[in-house]
């Protein structure tokens, strides 16, 4: 008889960062994997696992990949739509992420690892205090320090925001009122930066550099957290089966296919990016037919692309030239332009080289917001924006579908570079999507998308602050240097395809003409000195500037009006209590104005206040269902003058509607100056009646007809009969006779939709 059982040791670490207690634990939960910790901060609690196999299927990179993985039961809901109460595909904030986390780590494996490998980040439960991203992050990199595969080094992530002036470090989640909110990954004890994504409302550069240099100070004790974990843990390093493409490999094939590359770029006068390929497709294309023997299409492609990389490293690191020619400063030519398409909202064309991104923007009522389901509950998207990727674009055939992981990452870089320019729900009550369309890419697109975005916004009338532009950053270094010191590094402006994909480090910075609204770095190296920031910065906000000089070229101030297809909206502010009125009991009172008007109505509750949008296609429409909500949440006042309707056609005087759910009563001696009977012949049901207010008694209304007329000279007035009418007769509509204030009570209630 068998018996199974965990032989895996358990160790668990505790500590205390900022007030809260953090804790790692391994060896009693998902034994199976290769690795697994479960980590807690606060009552935030995720568990990473680490599976590594070796690879069976040809792949043009290491095969790392990272799920995050949200769980709705994590924050005590059950989530999921009527009709599948469980989790669906992850969310966008689940995929950026898991990218987030990948994009730190995967540099920091050995070159020649190959395996195929998933870490799975599941979130298990959440406070409203704790980040389970940033402690996911530290899970990872706990769980890879006792996985033994080659895993150089802990990295620590950290959140600097700034709320209410003051610059803070923390592991909590995103605070939505903070002005700056960055998260930084740290190697080596803090020395060294390995990745940073941020945004701000307009932060001045400066000021983000020192909450990056104050954050390495600050994540010492994270490091001696996760080293003290490491060595209770004592992992043993694993043998694993070497990567094919070596560097000796490389050298081989170098010698045969260097010269030929030399050559066609020695010929070329100005580089020509479409020759290029053609002369590396036919080298392949000669390489496959000499050696069909020995190596299969696919991996002489990846060889060759390894001698395109040296080659372009080579050029910029010894040679101070780069492949196509430009100073190392350069940017590429640049051009904008505006409603380059007919009946869309708003339509911007950016071009810088190769690049070309094609965005639209289409306005819609505030109905039309994005309902983001979370962990802790559901959120409103006003502005979304989304990013397209053909194959077309850079001139390949594949597949078109939904959006993928790395599409969906850049239009949320996007997204939180243009936010902080937006005005107020209140100043603009439009929902907003974007979409930008990339017909051409050879590098940086997402900031090419930015630039789209913010020429699009203001030809669509959207009154957004400044423009915002962004660019891609580059950098070269030596890899045989084991401790590269600045000197070493290469920073270049507006990187290309080619350097991209040869070159060390992804950095994009958008913003105004006065400062940040979204960072993103990625690097390919491990690690660079926190230093080097400074000169990356002052690279990127220098062409930033030169990016603004176009936009505003083409456009300089958001048009002052809308497109004629766009949608009209006005808006009421209104106090909160009379949100259940305007919408009526199972929404009868909103639904019956949207039709009678043809308008679409939103409320959007705010902490203090709701905000009422109204969408038609007329001036008019609009107008009647304002009056109408007007007429809803606006309190009756003595002397107020309404156009109202006869509902109601009693013996001592007529009902008269002044607006939705609001009732008075005329009695006859309010008819005239003169002496009535009775109202027979006077006034019917239907009849439209001008009236003014004269007393308010408990929600009781009483209103007079002849107040609007001229009293006749001499004229005294009567005394009103004790009692109006026969108290036994049939419907008396709660009337209170006796005074003038006499009234009615509502027999309407108010419920909320």
């Amino acid at each position: 008889m068998s018996q199974e059982k965990n032989d895996k040791p358990f160790v668990k670490t505790e500590s205390e960062f900022k007030g809260s207690k953090i804790s790692l634990e391994t060896g009693k939960l998902a034994i199976q994997a290769g690795s697994s910790v479960l980590a807690k901060l606060g009552d935030t609690t995720v568990l990473v696992t680490v599976v590594s196999t070796p690879t069976i299927e040809e792949t043009d990179g290491f095969p790392l990949r990272v799920e995050y993985e949200e769980r709705f039961y994590a924050g005590g809901l059950i989530g999921g739509s009527r009709f599948t109460r469980r989790e669906g595909k992850p969310s966008d904030e689940a995929i950026v992420s898991g990218r987030l986390i990948d994009h730190a780590i995967r540099p920091l494996f050995s070159k020649d690892f190959g395996n195929d490998t998933q870490i799975v980040v599941t979130v298990l439960s959440i406070d409203q205090k704790h980040s389970p991203v940033l402690l996911g992050f530290i899970a990872t990199s706990a769980a890879f320090s006792l996985s033994g595969l080659p895993f150089d080094g802990s990295i620590v992530p950290l959140r600097i925001h700034k709320v209410n002036g003051a610059i803070e470090t923390t592991l909590d989640k995103e605070n939505e009122d903070s002005e700056m909110d960055l998260l930084v990954s740290y190697l080596e004890g803090g020395s060294k930066v390995q990745a940073i994504e941020a945004r701000g409302n307009v932060v001045n550069e400066e000021e983000v550099l020192n909450a990056v240099k104050m954050g390495a100070e600050e994540s010492k004790p994270l490091f001696a957290f996760l080293k003290d974990f490491a060595e209770k843990s004592g992992a043993v390093p694993k043998e694993y089966p070497k990567a094919w493409l070596t560097k000796d490999l490389i050298s081989k094939f170098a010698k045969e296919s260097l010269p030929v590359l030399q050559k066609v770029r020695a010929d070329m006068k100005e580089f020509d990016r479409s020759k290029w390929n053609e002369a590396v497709e036919k080298l392949i294309s000669d390489l496959v037919e000499k050696y069909n023997d020995e190596y299969s299409e696919f991996e002489l492609k990846l060889i060759v692309g390894e001698v395109e990389k040296d080659m372009v490293r080579d050029m910029v690191l010894n040679k101070k030239t780069r492949f196509d020619g430009r100073k190392f400063d350069e940017i590429r030519p640049l051009s904008a332009e505006v409603s380059v398409l007919p009946r869309v909202h708003g339509s911007g064309l950016f071009n810088r080289g190769l690049t070309q991104a094609l965005t639209v923007v289409t306005l819609a009522s505030g109905a039309q917001k994005l309902l983001v389901q979370e962990m802790d509950g559901e959120k409103d998207k006003r502005y979304m924006h989304h990013y397209n990727f053909p194959p077309f674009s850079t001139g390949e055939v594949g597949r078109i579908g939904g959006a993928n992981r790395r599409a969906i990452g850049h239009g949320m870089l996007a997204e939180k570079a243009i936010v902080p320019v937006l005005p107020t729900e209140e100043e603009f009550p439009y929902a907003i999507r974007v979409v930008s369309e990339i017909l051409s890419s050879n590098g940086s697109t997402s900031m090419a998308s930015v630039c789209g975005s913010s020429l699009a916004l203001m030809d669509a009338g959207v009154p957004i602050k400044n423009h915002v532009a962004g660019i891609g950053v580059g950098l070269f270094v030596d890899p045989k240097k084991e401790n590269p010191t600045i000197e070493d590094f290469t920073i270049l402006t507006d990187i290309s395809g080619i350097e991209d994909f040869a070159g060390y480090m992804d950095f994009k910075m958008a913003g105004t003409k006065d400062g940040m609204t979204a960072v993103q770095m990625e690097l390919k190296v491990q690690g660079i000195p926190v230093d080097l920031l400074d000169q990356i910065f002052s690279a990127s906000i220098t062409a930033r500037m030169k990016v603004l000089d176009v936009l505003n070229g083409s456009i300089s101030v958001h048009r002052p009006e809308l497109s004629q297809y766009a949608p009209k909206i006005d808006f009421i502010k209104i106090d909160k209590k009379y949100i259940g009125q305007v919408i009526g009991s199972g929404g009868a009172t909103i639904k019956g104005i949207m039709e009678e008007t043809s308008t679409e109505i939103d409320i959007d509750e705010k902490e203090d206040h709701a905000i009422v949008s109204v969408s038609g296609h007329s001036d008019e429409d609009i107008k009647n269902a304002k009056d109408r909500i007007l007429a809803l949440v606006t309190p009756v006042e003595i002397g107020d003058i309404f156009e109202g309707t006869v509902t109601r056609v009693e013996g001592y005087g007529a009902f008269v509607e002044i607006g939705p759910k609001k009732e008075g009563l005329v009695h006859i001696s309010e008819f005239s100056y003169n002496f009535m009977e009775n109202l027979d012949g006077v006034v019917k049901v239907g009849d439209k009646m001008k009236v003014k207010v004269i007393g308010l008694d408990n929600g009781k209304i009483s209103l007079s007809k002849k107040a609007l007329d001229e009293k006749p000279e001499g004229y005294v007035e009567r005394e009103r009969p004790s009692s109006g009418f026969n108290r036994n007769s049939g419907n008396r509509g709660n009337f209170r006779s006796g005074g003038r204030s006499g009234g009615f009570d509502s027999r309407r209630g108010r419920s909320r939709y």
